[in-house]
């Protein structure tokens, strides 16, 4: 792979963050926040700060103003753990599954233009880099 094509890669995650954050200004909700209601509907064990920083990659002070973002806007709730007082546990509240839903379509468009079999193949290799990635990350 030459310089090209990861400035291409640049590129291309650079167009899809900005597009998603536009599209979705109207829910007042950024394509990180989204990732992370999704995340929290997918789950069915608690889900605490340090998972969303585990998960997304993201520092601590990163994941605190998100969450204290989301908080503020009512797409999610915080309560202190009952085993550890100093740990966080995130539920998604009523307005955070709305805005899921209301948002589904700004998910579809990024796809939209895929077969379904361009679609799986697409979602393979991100799961291939991905894996690629991590075993760099231990080297």
């Amino acid at each position: 792979m030459n310089h090209e094509h990861l400035v291409l890669c640049y590129k291309l995650s650079s167009a899809m963050i900005t597009t998603m954050n536009n599209q979705l200004r109207e829910y007042h909700l950024t394509f990180q926040q989204l990732l992370i209601l999704l995340y929290l509907e997918e789950q069915t064990e608690e889900v605490a700060g340090k998972d969303i920083c585990q998960y997304f990659g993201i520092s601590h002070p990163t994941s605190v103003g998100l969450i204290a973002r989301m908080t503020k806007a009512s797409f999610i709730v915080v309560e202190v753990s009952k085993t550890d007082r100093r740990e966080r546990i995130l539920h998604l509240a009523n307005k955070g599954r709305e805005v899921i839903e209301q948002s589904r379509h700004v998910i579809e468009h990024l796809v939209q233009h895929l077969s379904d079999e361009e679609q799986q193949n697409f979602i393979n290799l991100l799961f291939q880099l991905d894996s690629i990635s991590k075993i760099e990350k231990e080297r």
